[in-house]
This record gives C-alpha cells, structure tokens and sequence, in this order.
C-alpha cells in the first residue's frame, strides 16, 4: 500500500513539474481548444444535442418501431429501447449515447451485459460534426462525411456481434423481457430539460477536449515531436478526436488522409473513452473489451473511409487549418465561451440557493 501511495505521490508532483516546466506550452493549448471549441466543435452538435434529448425524453421514435417484435433486434447484440437510444443519440454522437443509456438504465433496471454492449455501440461520432466539418470544410466533400458516419454505424453493430459479449435473450433479467420504459414527458418539460442538459454535457466534453489537448502538446514536447511530423498528427489523432480529425490531412498521401480520418472516427480517441468511463462510473463497461472494439471499429473505418477516397478521388482541403496567430480576431470567440460558461454557473449557483431557501 506505501509503494502505491508513493507512486501515486511522485506521479501528482511529476505532472505539475512537466506542466509547470512547460507553462508556455500549456497556454498556447488551452487558447487553441477553446477557439476549437467555440468555433467548431460547439456550433457542429450543440443543437444536436437538443434535438436529440427531446426525441428521448417525448419518446418521439418509439411509435414507429412499435410493430417490430423485440427479438428482431436481437440480431443486433441490443434490444430494441438501446437501439433507439443509440440511433437517435447519433445525432450528436459519442458521450451523449452512453449517458443517455446509463440514464435509461438506472431508472428502469435491465442487463448488465446488454448495457456493456450498448455503450460500445453508441460510442460514435456526430452527424453534423461529420457532415459539417469533417466532410464538408475538411474535405470539401459533404458525401464524405456521410459516407463516414453511415460506416462506423455499420461496422459497430456488425463488429459488436463478433467482438462483444453474447446476451442471453431468455435470461429473466434481460431487457427483453424486463422492460419498464420510462414515462413520456411534455414538449416544452423535454425541452427545458434537454437545454440544461445539454449544457453541461458541451460545457463537460469542452474541457476534455482541453484538457486531453495540453495533455498531447506536452506529450509532444516531451518526445521532441515536431508539429510538421507524422508522429505529432498520429499522437494528436489517438488522443483527441476533434482536434485529432483536424492532423488527419496533413499527411502527404491522399489515401493516408483518408485511413486516418475514418480512423480517428471509428476509434474516437482516448479523450472519448475517458469521458465514457467517466459518464458511465458506477454501471458495468468491460473496458478492455471496449477499447479492444473500438481500435478494431477504428480500423474498419479507415479501410472503408480509404476505399471511399480512392473511387470518388477525394481530396482534403490542405488549407483549412486553425489559426492562432491573432489573438485579436480570436477574442470574439473566447468572450463567448467565458460567457457561455459563466452563465452556466450562474444558473447553478442560483439553483442551489433557491433550493436551499424553498
């Protein structure tokens, strides 16, 4: 037990020595994240985040899937509620899936196993992050974007039944025969309660993403990696997806742009696990196995993501790179997610008090 505190110990005073030592670093990445952030990554799947919480909570879709017996979706490793769950949660894509499952599954109970296997499956990038940014400004080719989303939707639930555990249909605790949906809830209630959530989900998965990002530029440091080399893009691309999609067309090699980019799709990058073992403490994730998966989905996808590329003659817009240089036309952006923040914890500072008081 003393070997592990001490570890535990020399780690912490290690990592504020290596941030401490290298502040310049650390500053230049947080500024560059946040601009990401508020320039990108929050405008593709802020509002998808909404609209895909108001499907859940209105339980919009569950009407069209009601004459499909459940067994049918067996086929597919989950039962027809996790489905629905992961489909509309594509929307906006990876840490919103598992959430809104582990959600699902705290109030109404179900199978451990199936759960496990669901949260692997939902683990995957946005349509409007894909189709907005990746396909269309990164590649200039919406259809690319597209054709990566529908990829990594596809070979999850056709890899999931080869790599995830099995689930045993007539066990009495599955969820094909235990289910207890939850209580549909009213328009303007799912709204008001998917705005608040969906907050603190962006304001959560930004901080990762900054996080995760001074993490790689130390990491870089470290390792003497140039910003102009394949093993900077590479580490970038394994540890962050949204800045990592970004390093996937800096490769000189279309077709090497193109097996990253589905790549980093398909596997999400370290950040996105970590946000999903955060989101899912305390509900049962195999871990290994999830890693397992998605480096094997990752792959899948860069293959198919490559093919793509090579039929259509794809090519990525080398140009289109975020500039850090002026600070001045940044700060517009920065205000904004100061005060997006600010505003946030304004509200939750006034809620704790008025609860305190009523």
């Amino acid at each position: 037990m003393k070997i592990k505190k001490y570890i535990g110990v020399l780690s912490v005073i290690a990592s504020f020595a290596l941030f401490f030592t290298n502040v310049e670093i650390v500053k230049a990445s947080v500024f560059e994240s946040i601009l990401f952030c508020t320039k990108t990554l929050i405008p593709s799947i802020f509002i998808f985040m909404v609209l895909t919480s108001v499907i859940l909570y209105t339980k919009a879709l569950e009407a069209l899937f009601e004459i499909i017996p459940d067994k049918a979706f067996y086929v597919l490793g989950v039962c027809k509620k996790y489905f629905l769950i992961i489909l509309t949660c594509s929307l906006c894509g990876f840490v919103n899936g598992p959430k809104a499952l582990c959600e699902d599954y705290k109030e109404n109970g179900g199978n451990p196993t199936e759960l496990s296997n669901a949260i692997a499956l939902s683990s995957n990038a946005g349509i409007g992050f894909l189709i907005g940014f990746v396909g269309k400004q990164l590649w200039g080719d919406a259809m690319f974007g597209l054709w990566l989303f529908l990829a990594q939707i596809f070979w999850a639930f056709f890899l999931g039944k080869l790599i995830l555990k099995r689930v045993d249909i007539h066990s009495k605790n599955s969820d094909f025969y235990n289910k207890n949906p939850t209580n549909k809830m009213s328009f303007f209630s799912s709204i008001s309660k998917a705005v608040i959530s969906s907050s603190t989900t962006i304001i959560s998965i930004c901080a990762f993403v900054i996080f995760f990002s001074v993490i790689c530029e130390i990491a870089a440091s470290v390792c003497l990696l140039k910003k102009d080399s394949g093993g900077y893009s590479i580490l970038n691309i394994l540890c962050e997806f949204c800045k990592g999609s970004i390093y996937c067309i800096k490769f000189e090699n279309t077709l090497l742009c193109a097996f990253f980019s589905g790549l980093c799709v398909g596997f999400g990058g370290f950040c996105v696990h970590f946000q999903t073992f955060a989101v899912c403490e305390g509900f049962y994730v195999d871990k290994v196995r999830f890693i397992a998966f998605k480096t094997i989905h990752g792959v899948v996808c860069g293959l198919s993501a490559l093919l793509y590329a090579y039929i259509r003659k794809s090519e990525p817009v080398r140009s289109v790179f975020l500039s850090f240089d002026n600070l001045k036309s940044s700060s517009f952006f920065i205000t904004i997610f100061c005060l997006f923040v600010g505003a946030y914890l304004i509200y939750l500072i006034y809620k704790k008090i008025f609860q305190k008081l009523y």
